[in-house]
């Protein structure tokens, strides 16, 4: 029940292309400073991101609106996006320190 929900919610998130689509999927469903706590594969002393069942759903959500989506593909993306997420985690703090709208 919780999977055919999730699916839902996840396919009305949407973008333009498959890699948008898990971004913004990403965005609404992982924490930037929880996603500091991961990696793809799990290196360098955090956890493994591919092990998780939210992949699985991703990867469906993203398969049933973009078509024949690839584990690489998939991979690469979710990837480039948990690397980034110690950048984006500092860009908050500097702009909520500063009061920034900018941001």
């Amino acid at each position: 029940m919780l999977l055919i929900l999730l699916l839902n919610i996840f396919k009305l998130v949407g973008g333009s292309t498959a890699h948008v689509m898990m971004n913004n999927i990403l965005k609404k469903a992982v924490l930037n400073f929880i996603a500091t706590k991961y990696s793809w594969a799990g290196k360098r002393d955090k956890l493994s991101f591919k092990d998780l069942n939210l992949v699985k759903i991703i990867a469906q959500a993203v398969r049933m609106v973009h078509g024949q989506v690839t584990d690489p593909e998939i991979a690469s993306s979710i990837s480039k996006w948990l690397a980034q997420s110690t950048l984006r985690t500092q860009r908050k703090n500097v702009c909520s320190r500063y009061s920034l709208k900018i941001c």
